[in-house]
């Protein structure tokens, strides 16, 4: 079996575009498959830190610039998902760059992560079988799909009366086994990723506030600080002083890693239906309990042993104080037995192969989507 991972060209396959989960999905999925003797080729940017059996760059830097604009880390990255001018050309690229590996459907999948803005690589190559392997989002294409939640599954089902294929799966997210160090932790609760209304930063603080506790906000989508309250790019605000708020800007994976570590808590109350929610798994594997809203994917992967959920202001106030009954060491293995590459990525290998084994290609499937 051969994976081709086609990475969307908006980023480069680095560390300094951890803000990206698409991305780094593909980076941990890829490196940790790689490592257990899968055959992998990746599709990426000149600039990649990925680790995988051959590397092909298919865009450059002076490329990505053109196609999506400047990268700013400081703000939130606004792509537009659409069949626009860029996609098609870095598709048809993507495509280019693949032929010279004579693809042969009773080895080779296509593994893609971006749904309908990589149809037309489907679209180049019918006979193989094409996979987009961690749906958190609107807008698949591919015959055969990876939910990152059941709970997403059925909410897509829902909304958009989907019809689901018979080989479609849920595996849920996942993240690189890291160790735990048993450490004195602070005091601050943890507020990390996207800073926008959706999220809930203000829930965030509110809960924090009402504790006693030091609100630590790191992210993008800040647009002012001032002494009694945080401004957003999407125009809301934060309301806290700068002892009960501390704004630390955007931070890199070794960064987000040491904040998450070291806090009492991670908060994660998000206001929309979440299809998964990396952050929270990426905390409770440096042991550090979270705290998120009950809705979305949350009620079905915030095990007891890694935190709790909340409905209302109130109860968040009385769960975060009960975090800290948990066991951190507990709260580091619960996430290593179910959310780490190393339960998750067998998971791959097992349902990856069973499609070799019977497939059915994207031209045969009565389940396909139209392109």
């Amino acid at each position: 079996m051969r994976l081709i991972f086609v990475a969307p060209p908006h980023t480069e396959t680095t560390g300094d575009f951890a803000a990206c989960a698409f991305t780094q999905n593909l980076m941990t999925l890829c490196e940790a498959l790689t490592n257990r003797g899968v055959d992998t080729v990746l599709l990426s940017g000149e600039e990649n830190e990925a680790s995988c059996g051959w590397h092909i760059d298919y865009y450059s830097s002076r490329d990505r610039h053109r196609w999506f604009g400047e990268f700013d880390k400081t703000k939130t990255m606004n792509i537009d998902w659409s069949d626009t001018p860029a996609w098609r050309e870095a598709n048809l690229r993507a495509a280019a760059a693949m032929v010279p590996l004579n693809l042969d459907p009773r080895n080779d999948i296509i593994m893609l992560s971006v749904g309908s803005s990589q149809s037309r690589i489907m679209k180049e190559f019918q006979n193989i079988t094409s996979v987009e392997y961690a749906v958190g989002y609107e807008g698949t294409t591919a015959p055969y799909r990876v939910y990152c939640s059941l709970a997403w599954k059925n909410f897509l089902a829902g909304k958009q009366s989907e019809r689901f294929g018979p080989h479609d799966t849920v595996i849920h997210h996942y993240t690189e086994p890291q160790k735990w160090i048993n450490i004195r932790h602070d005091d601050y609760v943890l507020f990390v990723g996207r800073i926008f209304r959706g999220k809930g930063p203000q829930e965030a603080a509110a809960i924090a506030r009402a504790s006693g506790r030091k609100l630590i906000l790191a992210g993008t989508g800040v647009k002012s600080v001032e002494a009694d309250r945080i401004h957003l790019d999407d125009g809301s605000f934060i309301l806290g002083n700068q002892e009960e708020i501390e704004y630390v800007g955007p931070v890199n994976k070794s960064e987000r890693s040491t904040l998450m570590r070291d806090a009492y808590a991670t908060i994660v109350p998000t206001q929309y239906f979440e299809p998964f929610g990396l952050v929270a798994i990426e905390s409770t594997m440096l042991g550090t309990p979270v705290l998120t809203t009950n809705w979305g994917a949350f009620p079905e992967t915030i095990l007891p042993e890694m935190g709790s959920t909340f409905s209302s202001l109130n109860e968040g106030i009385a769960k975060l104080e009960l975090l800290g009954d948990l066991d951190r060491l507990g709260v580091h293995m619960a996430t290593m037995d179910n959310y780490s590459t190393t339960s998750q990525v067998p998971k791959y290998i097992d349902y990856l192969s069973s499609l070799l084994e019977h497939p059915q290609p994207a031209w045969q499937s009565g389940f396909a989507r139209s392109w």
